[in-house]
């Protein structure tokens, strides 16, 4: 092994580990899983009898076993998950899972008692105590056999079933926890242990994790059997649509179950293994595994889950925008780095594992690419386009700990290393150790660890981790797997001065939360390279002053984002403002009014701020020609008993209104400068200040309810009139199901004042009554209803248009309004539409909204104007 490859994986090290429990130097009980069970397709179910060999090496005496059933995380809904990840996740309605275990008793059939573990938390129900019929000492073994069925959940992920695929990434059977210094370590993987696993199936099923051995067309079944000596866990992935593709590399064999659907994407897959294994016997000689088996599933957090036995991967693979090939790429590489390296360190603990696999990942992209990629370069160029800000600073973007390997919180945490732990991802936690260590520290670790890997001598890490340094780090460990504290870092002055030897900067940084953890503190001057130290914080205050040949222009703390800070708008002075174009300056013509239309908005915003916003926009319409310049400030206060969202805006508009209240005669007034100040009280989630186009881009749809209070005040001309605008609108949505749903809407506004120009409502266009055109329901006040309901069609389309967007799913919904404004009777319309989900490049979820609405029973005198369908295509559902 070549020194200098290590500096390179040093290089890489702030994007790899996570932390666990060091290993033993063997495991404390070697247990034989001999496991029977039958698959039912019909039932979602596979379950049989376990029966267990446990031999007790641990050196205590064991009056019972914890049992860990993973299944039943399933049992409820996660409350942690937003509406948008739900449905997401479940593609139907939520679909529980669940592990019952019938019986356990020992050989001779005498039974035992045990019983589930209930606690507080996530984890509920997945634990289960056996009280052993006697106490078995150390050096002594036992048999078990236990009863069990799993219910498998209906939904995406590496868990579940869903459009006839099955994926069971490990857990699906009842295992013995991992075994500690006398204590039962729950959050961690089980011990490796050694496994014959016989599964009964359906003929026309097509299991990927264990062989074929017997058909019987008798009773339409097959049996499968699966071998392994040193695993943690078994995983399946079955389904009786795979295909397979068989290739042979060198010593290792590739197997790839695929779905009909994804088969022109085989190759690459294929292509993306083979260079893997060569990279990994270029720098780590002989592949440790004889079989590499890979399987397709539909996931909502991974592109690719490495596992000792069955890497799965997502059907999206490669299904993306092409610039964004090499991200998938590399996913599909470090899920087999991992199943290597697990294959050659059996015993090791997983952080590790993942450390290894991550490291050689940089390595493999910086020689396939040259460069390796970097999402925020691509997009940089483009982020005054509000999905490309999203996808940029948004904590919601899906798969963004993939395309930006950032510390950001995996929900839900399904994993079987993850769901009973607090520890944050692997990246996150090696950056932290580096940082602490020191980069030529690290470098040092692992090419000790590796080398003594290679010569078969191979230690726990952590070991090595105390041989090099010499320091006792159970107490970094310990944090962030235990507590994995949140923490909020802030620049609390930055003061430069001017001196003879060069600019004088002293810098104050502050520390918020019980976290101990290393800190990037970059200075940028005028001239010549960045100035980059590190704050250990330690302490709750850094107190530095740094001196520059040149001055110091920008401050910022932790620019790779690889810190728990979760407020990082205090991060950076003078703060950096993004420019947002909201709308882009386009023409419209409605040809239903035979007028030409055409908009500009745009708005400046501090990164990472969202509860302030200045805002200009230019308008005109058949309506008027309007300009208007707001800065408006969201805030959260308690009303009440009730936690709101508020908005407070202050804003100038000038403008020249066309139509006058409730005409259809074209009208024109003379223009008007006016102040308004708007408040708005909401119990939405999401920022207040966003206008609706972009609420609706961005987020999907406006669901909350609002009360918008605004004062308009003349300012120019011979008098000074005011008006005052109160508008209610209210919004519900009741779900029946995943995407079925019947959502509601009542709205209401009433004016007053002799600023007639500023009174005016606007009843009719996609936002209001979408059976009548804006110009010809116009009033001081208005009242709106509407009521529709939406049903899916096509639940996962899962179909790439050349790589520019990805289909998900499709909506279909009808619809019903009605409306009046003063002076008028009350009015009705029905329509129909659809409701389009797809993935922006293959990165952002978007909804495209298509409606066609009719007026009904228009009279004479609004014809032929709204005698028509009105069609509309714009984004997000209209409530």
């Amino acid at each position: 092994m070549r020194g200098s490859w290590w500096g390179r994986i040093a290089g890489a090290a702030a994007l790899v580990l996570c932390a666990a429990r060091p290993v033993t130097a063997g495991p404390p009980l070697d247990i034989l899983y001999e496991i029977d069970v039958t698959i039912s397709p019909a039932d979602h179910t596979i379950g049989g009898v376990a029966t267990l060999t446990i031999a007790n090496h641990s050196g205590l005496t064991l009056n019972d076993l914890m049992l860990t059933l993973y299944p039943n995380i399933y049992r409820e809904p996660n409350a942690a998950l937003s509406r948008a990840k739900f449905e997401n996740i479940y593609p139907h309605t939520f679909s529980p899972g669940s592990m019952t275990i019938t019986a356990i008793e020992t050989a001779e059939g005498t039974p035992i008692e045990y019983g589930v573990v209930d606690y507080a938390g996530p984890q509920s129900h997945t634990l289960a105590r056996a009280f052993l019929p006697r106490p078995l000492p150390t050096g002594q073994s036992m048999h078990l056999r236990i009863a069990f069925t799993t219910t498998i959940p209906e939904k995406v992920g590496i868990f579940g079933h869903t459009q006839g695929i099955t994926l069971l990434k490990g857990g699906w059977h009842p295992f013995v926890s991992a075994f500690r210094a006398g204590e039962w370590a729950v959050e961690l993987l089980p011990d490796p242990a050694r496994f014959e696993v016989r599964i009964t199936a359906p003929r026309a099923m097509n299991l990927a994790g264990a062989d074929l051995i017997a058909s019987d067309p008798q009773s339409g079944t097959e049996t499968w059997r699966h071998r392994s000596t040193r695993r943690a866990t078994v995983a399946l992935a079955f389904s009786p649509f795979y295909q397979q593709r068989v290739q042979q590399d060198g010593e290792t064999r590739l197997r790839y179950f695929y779905l009909p659907e994804n088969r022109r994407y085989v190759r690459e897959v294929m292509d993306s293994l083979h260079r893997g294994l060569t990279f990994y016997r270029k720098e780590y000689g002989k592949s440790p595994v004889p079989e590499i088996v890979v399987a397709s599933g539909y996931l909502h957090q991974d592109l690719g889950a490495g596992h000792e036995g069955l890497m799965v991967i997502s059907t999206r693979l490669f299904k993306v925008f092409p610039p964004l090939k090499k991200y998938h790429d590399a996913e599909l590489v470090k899920g087999l780095l991992f199943t290597l390296w697990r294959g050659r360190l059996p015993d090791e603990e997983a952080w590790v594992l993942e450390g290894l696999a991550e490291a050689g990942t940089q390595i493999y992209l910086r020689e396939r690419y040259r460069r390796a990629p970097n999402l925020l370069r691509l997009l940089k160029p483009f982020a005054f386009h509000p999905i490309v800000d999203q996808i940029l600073y948004s904590k919601n973007l899906p798969l963004r700990q993939i395309y930006f390997k950032e510390s950001t919180p995996i929900v839900p945490r399904e994993d079987l290393s993850l769901f009973n732990n607090k520890r944050p991802d692997g990246s996150t936690m090696f950056f932290k150790l580096t940082a602490l260590l020191g980069m030529d520290t690290v470098n040092e670790v692992f090419q000790r660890y590796v080398d003594l890997a290679s010569r078969g001598e191979a230690k726990p890490f952590r070991v090595v981790v105390q041989e090099v340094t010499g320091r006792d780090l159970d107490w970094f460990y310990r944090q962030w797997l235990s507590v994995n504290p949140s923490t909020d870092f802030a620049i609390r002055s930055a003061h430069q001065v001017r001196h003879a030897d060069g600019y004088h900067t002293t810098l104050e940084v502050t520390k918020e939360g019980e976290g101990v953890e290393p800190v990037t503190i970059r200075l940028h001057q005028r001239q010549g390279p960045p100035l980059t130290t590190t704050w250990l914080s330690y302490e709750s205050a850094f107190h530095e002053t740094f001196v520059t040949p040149s001055a110091v222009q920008v401050v910022e703390l932790d620019p790779e984002h690889k810190t728990s800070d979760f407020q990082r708008a205090n991060d950076r002075t003078p703060p950096a403002i993004k420019f947002i174009l909201e709308k882009f300056p386009g023409v419209s013509y409605d040809f239903q009014t035979k007028m030409l239309s055409y908009d500009f908005s745009a708005y400046f915003q501090r990164r990472y701020d969202e509860h302030n916003i200045l805002r200009i926009s230019y308008a005109r319409n058949e309506n008027s020609t309007s300009g208007l310049l707001t800065f408006n400030h969201s805030f959260d206060r308690r009303v009440l008993a009730y936690s709101t969202r508020q908005s407070l805006s202050l804003g100038v508009a000038s403008s020249r209104q066309f139509v006058a209240p409730g005409s259809i005669t074209t009208t024109t007034e003379a223009p008007f400068t006016a102040v308004r100040v708007s408040h708005v009280l909401s119990n939405a989630q999401v920022p207040l200040g966003y206008s609706d186009e972009v609420q609706q881009l961005l987020f999907g749809a406006i669901p909350y309810s609002t009360l918008t209070t605004t004062l308009s005040q003349k300012v120019l001309g011979s008098d000074h009139p005011y008006a005052l605008l109160a508008r209610v609108d209210m919004r519900r949505q009741w779900a029946f199901g995943t995407l079925h749903e019947l959502a509601g809407r009542a709205l209401f506004g009433q004016s007053a004042g002799g600023f007639h120009e500023e009174r005016r409502f606007t009843l009719g266009g996609s936002g209001g009554m979408r059976g009548y055109s804006p110009t010809n329901l116009i009033g001081e006040s208005i009242l709106l209803g509407s009521l529709e309901y939406r049903r899916p069609v096509f639940r996962e389309l899962d179909a790439n248009i050349w790589g520019l967007t990805l289909l998900r799913r499709l909506q279909v919904a009808v619809f019903g309004d009605i409306g009046a404004i003063p002076g008028d009777r009350y009015r009705t319309d029905a329509g129909a539409g659809f409701r389009l989900t797809h993935e922006f490049l293959g990165l952002y979820p978007v909804v495209t909204r298509f409606d066609i609405a009719f007026p009904i029973g228009v009279e004479d005198r609004l014809k032929p104007d709204e005698q028509n369908p009105h069609f509309y295509v714009t984004a997000g559902q209209p409530f």
